[in-house]
């Protein structure tokens, strides 16, 4: 049975994944306020500073961290090749300050809407930046129209990079396929129930008991590459970063950082930094 609880649920998802509502919501200082209230239990700060300090506190605890600068959907090519030097900032940051976490990032927010090989060009130097930093990269999933391009995009990246893994969303119909080829790339897969909104005939619902067995089904797939049952709420034009505890921090830089589990990346031999041709969203 829907409950009432369940219904609102899904309402903020689809509120959430509202590009318009955002944009409103983040041009009104009154609701803006409003929102980083109700999303402050999930954030861990206002600076990159403060996400360090913690990522800090995360690793203190002797827990490993994973941190994404939120957001999603960059429209410009100046807003993606941004958010791309700020992931590499973010990464330089973690290492000078010995920290262990790994970085997750939408490849909508450095450019997979605009252009799939401005995609992959700024995606190859989050992943260059990582690797020097001994950092695991992690591609966060989309909404189901955007499965087959982040897919794509992640098969590129691996072509040049070891130590790239990719998120993909049990409740989707299509995600037994996904794994087993993902299974034949490197890096670590994270595993979520997933939080966009998708079509009956596309994804089981959030609450459905068949979800349960479904993703336990997936986990037991590959026991030896640790494929990482994760769960990881989104708030809107924030830095979070979140330890397995689910503790949250946030950036004012206006879009988005997350902290998980994390494996000490390598760097593949291939130094070519020419972006290969393939197929655009």
């Amino acid at each position: 049975m829907v409950t009432i609880q369940t219904r609102a649920a899904e309402a903020l998802r689809r509120l959430a994944l509202d590009e318009s509502a955002k944009a409103a919501i983040a041009r009104d200082p009154l609701l803006r306020a409003l929102a980083l209230r109700v999303a402050r239990r999930y954030l861990g700060g206002e600076t990159l500073a403060e996400v360090l300090e913690t990522v800090a506190s995360v690793n203190r605890a002797g827990r490993p961290a994973s941190v994404d600068f939120m957001g999603e959907s960059a429209r410009s090519d100046a807003v993606a090749n941004e958010a791309t030097e700020e992931f590499c900032r973010l990464a330089a940051a973690l290492e000078r300050g010995g920290l262990q976490a790994s970085l997750s990032f939408d490849l909508s927010h450095v450019g997979l809407v605009i252009d799939e090989e401005l995609c992959l060009a700024n995606a190859s130097r989050i992943a260059e930046a990582a690797a020097a930093s001994g950092a695991e990269l992690m591609v966060s999933m989309e909404g189901h129209d955007r499965v087959d391009a982040v897919l794509r995009l992640h098969e590129r990246l691996c072509e040049r990079f070891d130590h790239v893994g990719v998120t993909l969303q049990a409740r989707l119909g299509r995600t037994a396929g996904d794994l087993a080829a993902a299974l034949t790339r490197p890096g670590r897969i994270r595993l979520v129930k997933g939080a966009y909104v998708a079509p009956s005939a596309h994804a089981l619902h959030r609450d459905d008991p068949a979800l349960t067995a479904r993703s336990s089904r997936a986990r037991m797939k590959d026991r030896s590459r640790r494929t990482t049952p994760s769960s990881s709420p989104r708030s809107p034009r924030r830095f979070r970063a979140a330890g397995r505890s689910s503790s949250r921090c946030c950036s004012g830089s206006a879009e988005r950082c997350s902290t998980g589990s994390r494996s000490r990346a390598r760097r593949r031999a291939s130094t070519s930094s020419t972006a290969r041709n393939g197929s655009s969203m």
